[in-house]
């Protein structure tokens, strides 16, 4: 599952006459091993392995980035590029948020919004944390360019990256969206709003 769970070892407490007293309690369980990814920024050379990410994560339906979109979203001053390696460097999950202004129609004020336009882990190294841990990175750069609103769409049948947006406070808002992504691959809309000082961001393309 995508979210960790703290499990508490007992002693195990062996009864057996015949055994050395010393020898009753059996050792604990050595404990869960710290995550062994990293995330940091993605740059321009990150652009094979992100598409490595993004041809096997989307392979069942087609939906992956071209290696030109890939190229074109790096290059992008509005986007935020987020990836995850492994401590030999190799990339398991990106993802990809982008930067929105708008007008307030009556006060003409401006707020700025944030769209994570993908996010991605490849099927081995799913279970480990890692969508949480780029969802959360986005949401902290989110932050620090004062981003007030959040939106996102999300494939309807997509239940473990619903979980982990509800998880983070998203709320589902309006009907079921019909062949969003594709015919027949509807999509949920999820917004959260939060006072300026508050973290935000959001959410849409998944496969974690």
């Amino acid at each position: 599952t995508m979210v960790h769970e703290r499990v508490r070892h007992e002693e195990a407490i062996v009864s057996m006459p015949s055994l050395d007293p010393e020898r009753r309690v059996a050792p604990l369980p050595d404990p869960a091993p710290a995550p062994t990814f990293a995330i940091r920024a993605g740059a321009p050379a990150d652009a094979a392995g992100i598409q490595a990410v993004e041809d096997e994560a989307f392979a069942s339906d087609k939906q992956a980035f071209k290696a030109r979109q890939v190229r074109a979203l790096l290059a992008n001053p509005r986007a935020l590029v987020l990836v995850a390696t492994e401590p030999d460097g190799a990339i398991v999950g990106w993802a990809v948020g982008l930067l929105r202004t708008h007008t307030h129609p009556r006060s003409g004020t401006q707020r700025r919004s944030g769209r994570v336009y993908s996010v991605a882990v490849t099927s081995g190294a799913r279970g480990r944390g890692i969508g949480r841990a780029l969802t959360r990175g986005l949401l902290d750069s989110f932050q620090e360019q004062g981003v007030r609103r959040a939106f996102l769409e999300v494939r309807a049948t997509n239940a473990t990256a619903i979980a982990l947006y509800e998880s983070l406070g998203f709320t589902r808002r309006g009907p079921v969206v019909p062949d969003y992504y594709a015919p027949g691959l509807d999509a949920i809309r999820m917004g959260l709003r939060l006072p300026e000082s508050e973290l935000v961001g959001c959410l849409s393309r998944a496969s974690l």
